[in-house]
């Protein structure tokens, strides 16, 4: 976990991994695939379904809240959208992508590095909602991207930020599942049933 600014407590994982996949067939191919992936990536998760069976799968070394997705929702969740804010220590950038309504990348670098950072996504023919904090090179950014808004805020959108625990990362052995009481005496089994329904989207009754 990192504490990136010292007027916000809130510990976040930077820079976790991830990807989308289909929802497994089976549970046994379900334990396989989270298995695998907290053997590469590290033991804490957040696990969300699209539509239809797809996952949105985020992997990291340390639990924390996902910085990437909370800033999203703190700027109203728009498809493409990128977020600058400087940082006290030592001259650092704190940078949030936002491509196709999905994090692509939430990190912090050198305020020195932030255009050639951003210049990749100049070229491309997405229109970016750009947001910024702080001091950072405005002109550079406006010649960078000269049909985006440019929105500058008064106030660190960082510090705002508030714990969401919809948001946190997870052991990946006590995944949250929303389930009704069930009378069953296997606790892991449960757990596991639970968690597997709850990625298939179904619902559980109780008897």
């Amino acid at each position: 976990m990192t504490i990136i600014h010292p007027n916000q407590p809130m510990p976040f994982a930077i820079h976790p991994f991830r990807t989308q996949v289909d929802a497994p067939s089976s549970h046994a191919k379900y334990q396989s695939l989270i298995a695998n992936l907290k053997n590469r990536y590290g033991p804490y998760c957040h696990l969300s379904r699209q539509r239809g069976k797809r996952l949105d799968v985020v992997f990291h070394q340390s639990p924390g809240y996902l910085l990437g997705e909370m800033t999203w929702e703190a700027l109203g969740k728009p498809p493409n959208a990128i977020y600058c804010e400087t940082l006290p220590q030592q001259n650092q950038v704190l940078l949030v992508i936002i491509h196709d309504g999905h994090v692509y990348l939430d990190t912090r670098l050198p305020a020195t590095a932030l255009i050639e950072e951003l210049y990749p996504l100049s070229q491309t023919t997405r229109h970016y909602d750009i947001t910024i904090h702080g001091k950072l090179p405005h002109g550079a950014l406006e010649s960078l991207f000269p049909q985006a808004t440019i929105s500058t805020l008064s106030h660190s959108l960082l510090c705002q930020l508030s714990p969401a625990m919809h948001l946190q990362l997870q052991d990946v052995d006590a995944l949250p599942v929303r389930r009704r009481w069930l009378n069953l005496s296997n606790v892991q089994g449960l757990l596991e049933k639970c968690s597997w329904l709850f990625i298939q989207g179904k619902t559980i009754t109780t008897p």
